[in-house]
């Protein structure tokens, strides 16, 4: 019975050893951006935001990128606001955003009215991405006039399981390459 035992006990104990040696790797930080980028570019849309009854800005073809020299992610796309049933008023303009990958603090998802002017019952999928301490840029302001501290987008969460929290998993790997730098005091 008691070579059973023993038998047993040791059993459990080399699976466990065997297991231990198994253990997945974490992505390279090459893996994780291109993966990251990847997802971006494949599964964000574009989208309208009406602005009263009369006006509307289109806001298409986003590009995403990683500058590994500033450590961001860029954020590219096209503007244009219309008044309804005229021709373009402002635009197309190219806005580009910078994401501080260091301080990204939030990844959500976010479901919204696609038309809350016109009470349509269609709903948008937004993936928001929040920073903390510092603000995203626009290329173009140099002031930092703009800044704000989430960007948002329309995102097809539907196109692989999971999306969401593998997006948030891959985000938390990202930002662990790049450790915020502590102060003594």
């Amino acid at each position: 019975m008691r070579i059973n035992i023993a038998l047993f006990v040791l059993s459990i104990l080399f699976a466990d050893a065997t297991s231990f040696g198994q253990i997945k790797t974490k992505p390279t930080l090459e893996q994780t951006i291109n993966w990251i980028v990847e997802k971006l570019n494949s599964y964000s849309t574009d989208y309208r935001v009406n602005s009263g009854e009369d006006y509307y800005t289109d806001y298409q073809n986003y590009k995403f990128s990683y500058d590994d020299n500033k450590k961001v992610i860029v954020v590219s796309y096209k503007t244009t606001t219309y008044q309804r049933h005229v021709r373009p008023l402002v635009g197309p303009d190219i806005s580009t955003k910078y994401i501080p990958v260091n301080i990204i603090n939030k990844i959500e998802y976010e479901k919204r009215l696609s038309d809350p002017i016109l009470s349509s019952e269609i709903y948008t999928e937004y993936l928001v991405i929040a920073v903390f301490g510092k603000s995203i840029t626009s290329a173009d302001d140099k002031d930092n006039n703009y800044a704000t501290s989430s960007i948002e987008f329309p995102f097809m969460f539907d196109k692989e399981d999971n999306l969401l929290n593998r997006m948030k998993k891959a985000f938390a790997d990202l930002k662990s390459y790049f450790p915020q730098k502590k102060e003594a005091y």
